[in-house]
């Protein structure tokens, strides 16, 4: 009988342990196959990326800058991501950084960041990036010089309220990897 009383009481003990262990799968792992993206500096996060890649010609604009020339005003948005009739809303953007070296026409270097404000249509803020990219590989059709292998090889990332987007030769995949694990928590 003191046996059987101390089944059931293990039995339920058991039973209360293997709900708590299935509630805390349920609840933890949604979270850690995706993750939670972390607050980063924008601008923090490119500037590394540039001096570690030693990016050296290009221009850094970022939205923490007040300097003319360093930040992206009305123009520069419409110039580089625009598309004649449209560009997209950077009053929905928070913080962002921008590398864009335009010193080799033949070979297109750029790395951006963007983080959106709670709310903002990722999709069609990130639609202006790729099409940024698309135009410039129908562009480069008539211009045989162009790299279009750097272009294909261009990389759109979104998690959690960041969009960015690399075009580096031969570097975009591994630039986007760690973009994805610094966005993460990760290490960079």
């Amino acid at each position: 009988m003191k046996n059987d009383r101390l089944f059931a009481n293990t039995k339920k003990a058991g039973l209360s342990a293997a709900l708590a262990l299935l509630t805390a799968v349920l609840f933890v792992l949604p979270a850690c196959s995706y993750g939670e993206t972390v607050l980063v500096s924008a601008r923090d996060v490119v500037r590394d990326l540039v001096t570690d890649y030693s990016l050296t010609d290009g221009f850094l604009f970022s939205s923490g800058s007040t300097e003319e020339g360093e930040y992206l005003d009305e123009d520069l948005i419409s110039t580089y991501y625009g598309d004649g009739e449209n560009s997209p809303d950077f009053t929905q953007v928070e913080d962002y950084s921008v590398y864009i070296d335009e010193s080799n026409a033949r070979e297109m270097c750029e790395i951006g960041l963007f983080r959106l404000k709670e709310g903002a249509d990722w999709q069609a803020f990130q639609g202006f990036l790729k099409n940024r990219i698309a135009v410039r590989l129908s562009n480069a059709k008539s211009y045989p010089d162009i790299s279009k292998s750097t272009l294909k090889g261009a990389k759109f990332g979104h998690l959690g309220p960041y969009v960015y987007y690399v075009v580096l030769k031969g570097e975009s995949a591994a630039i986007a990897e760690r973009l994805d694990r610094t966005l993460l928590g990760g290490n960079g």
